[in-house]
């Protein structure tokens, strides 16, 4: 998956049984992640440009793991990007990693591929709403 920038910082639902994603209407929860970060927008912003750039280095992983059979590295690397979707408030990312680590305990193979391949969509999501923020006097609100 190619890296994308994150700007400046100035659908929802589930596709199958096995892979049980949070229904959340917005890729992050900002007022959520802003109270994490005791109100400061800066630390906000530089946790969620932190976590873009490693999501997007780590993530692709995640598939090449599935190939390789490696079931229980698998479970790891989605179990550290929930931790890290979970710092930052973001629900739909934090459920696709969770479901990757329980199928992957459960050794729950068939479901895998299918919560892989809502990865990348709402990765997009979350960076086009990231990047569509404006980060003004601790409080995101979306740019018009």
């Amino acid at each position: 998956m190619p890296r994308t920038a994150l700007p400046a910082l100035d659908t929802s639902g589930s596709t199958s049984a096995e892979c049980e994603v949070t229904d959340s209407n917005l890729p992050i929860e900002r007022d959520e992640l802003l109270t994490r970060c005791m109100g400061s927008s800066a630390l906000a912003q530089r946790l969620v440009a932190s976590f873009i750039a490693r999501v997007q280095d780590e993530a692709p992983e995640l598939q090449r793991l599935l190939e390789a059979g490696q079931i229980e590295a698998l479970a790891r690397k989605a179990h550290q990007l929930r931790g890290s979707a979970a710092n930052i408030s973001a629900p739909k990312l934090t459920s696709i990693f969770d479901s990757l680590e329980r199928l992957a305990n459960q050794n729950q193979l068939a479901g895998l591929p299918r919560c892989l391949a809502e990865l990348p969509t709402e990765l997009e999501r979350f960076i086009a709403y990231c990047g569509s923020l404006q980060w003004e006097n601790g409080t995101p609100t979306l740019c018009k």
